[in-house]
């Protein structure tokens, strides 16, 4: 079946989308299916903006490469500016490429806005910011979360990230200060960031739906062909905090072999044996003291 952009925004109205909303919008156009009119993701981005209106705003992940120390300043790939590419996807870059787009200056974890509190929502998230501040911005203007044919492949909501940070879990990533990027200052001056935050792996963000769904706060339905969710920023956060916070490790994959839910946190109550097993030329960098990264 093909989708016209009413298809689209009667599918995201049932989601519970609406006229005034601000809303973070995740996506895998592939996995709506063919749309007609036009480009699929302008024509996604158009359906988008139609539905909340002239008084919503959507906002989405724009982040970017970072790189592992040292750093080499006179590699420009390394270095983050307005127009620099994004690693989040097609629907991202659309709205980068938008003339009315907003984008915040965070080195790495950058996100776009367009809408009436894009500049609210965006403005001062730089260097110096948490790389999620902007979640907590939508959470203060009661604005939603919705994520569109990626509810396993790339799972959940980016508010599991504020949680981690609320709870002080962020900072105490064993990869903290061991990444980074380069940016341009406000005097023009390149200026090197070290990433002080980090959200880690988000495989395991799948274990909260049960959880939004028990506390009814989740809408499930379809956009297109493919299988969505939306639910409000801020009861999703009161779900993960009080989880997280009976247990730091709930948010992490089941893959023995992931180094950063296995080995990545001060604070993680996982073996690390397995993970060894499971990748033996570890075994050989930590005798060694050669990097895990």
């Amino acid at each position: 079946m093909e989708y016209s952009k009413k298809d689209l925004i009667k599918d995201l109205q049932k989601m519970g989308l609406k006229a005034g909303d601000i809303c973070v919008v995740r996506s895998s156009l592939r996995n709506i299916g063919k749309i007609s009119g036009g480009k699929r993701s302008a024509v996604f981005l158009d359906a988008l903006f139609e539905t909340v209106g002239k008084k919503g705003t959507i906002v989405m992940l724009t982040f970017t490469d970072q790189y592992q120390l040292p750093l080499d300043p006179d590699d420009p790939k390394q270095i983050f500016t307005r127009d620099k590419p994004t690693n989040s996807g097609g629907l991202s870059a659309e709205c980068l490429s938008r003339p009315d787009a907003i984008r915040s200056s965070h080195p790495i974890n950058s996100y776009c806005a367009i809408g009436s509190d894009a500049h609210f929502i965006l403005d001062g998230h730089d260097a110096k910011s948490s790389c999620f501040d902007p979640i907590g911005k939508v959470i203060e203007k009661k604005g939603k979360m919705l994520i569109i044919g990626i509810l396993y492949s790339s799972p959940g909501f980016t508010t599991v990230h504020w949680a981690q940070w609320k709870l002080g879990l962020s900072t105490k990533s064993k990869y903290k200060n061991k990444l980074g990027a380069y940016y341009i200052d406000e005097t023009g001056q390149k200026q090197e960031f070290l990433r002080k935050d980090i959200g880690g792996c988000s495989m395991g963000f799948s274990k909260f739906y049960d959880h939004y769904r028990k506390a009814g706060i989740l809408v499930e339905g379809t956009v297109g062909d493919a299988p969505s969710m939306l639910v409000d920023a801020k009861k999703a956060l009161d779900v993960e905090l009080a989880l997280i916070k009976k247990d730091p490790n709930f948010p992490f994959c089941d893959n023995p072999g992931c180094k950063t839910c296995r080995i990545g946190w001060e604070f993680s109550k996982t073996s690390p044996i397995i993970f060894y097993l499971r990748n033996p030329k570890k075994i050989y960098s930590l005798i060694f003291k050669r990097s895990l990264l």
